[in-house]
Parts: C-alpha cells; sequence; structure tokens
C-alpha cells in the first residue's frame, strides 16, 4: 500500500510509537503530514525513514514542552 510515498513499515512504525506515546490517529496524520513536508524540503520523491524519525521527534519535543512542570 502507497499512501503519499509511505511504506507499510514506516506506517507500522509509526502506529507502534503512537500506541506507546498514546497518541491519537489524527496525531499520526499530522506526523505523516510534517514526514511529507520534511521529505519534499530534502528533495526525496517518497517520504524516508529519516523524515518519520525527525517527524516523531519534533511530536516528542512538543508534547514534552506542553507538559507541566513538577514542582
Amino acid at each position: 500500500m502507497q499512501l503519499c510515498g509511505i511504506t507499510k513499515q514506516q506506517l507500522d512504525q509509526l502506529a507502534v510509537t503512537c500506541f506507546h506515546e498514546k497518541w491519537s490517529n489524527r496525531t499520526q496524520l499530522k506526523i505523516i503530514r510534517m514526514a511529507r513536508t520534511i521529505a519534499d524540503l530534502a528533495g526525496t520523491k517518497d517520504i524516508t525513514d529519516t523524515a518519520i524519525e525527525e517527524a516523531i521527534s519534533w511530536k516528542k519535543e512538543t508534547t514534552q514542552a506542553q507538559q507541566p512542570n513538577p514542582s
């Protein structure tokens, strides 16, 4: 299955990560869109593993930044 240049393995990796992080399906779509943008900026036709990993790391950073600091 090809969806905007993403492979089944990449989708599976993303699904596992989202399950562990308790992220919604909506978040998965946002990560795919972000990875597509990263791949476009890199000049690649398909979404690369690196683009997926970078999009996931961006999401993790924003999630951590939004959590309140325990005082």
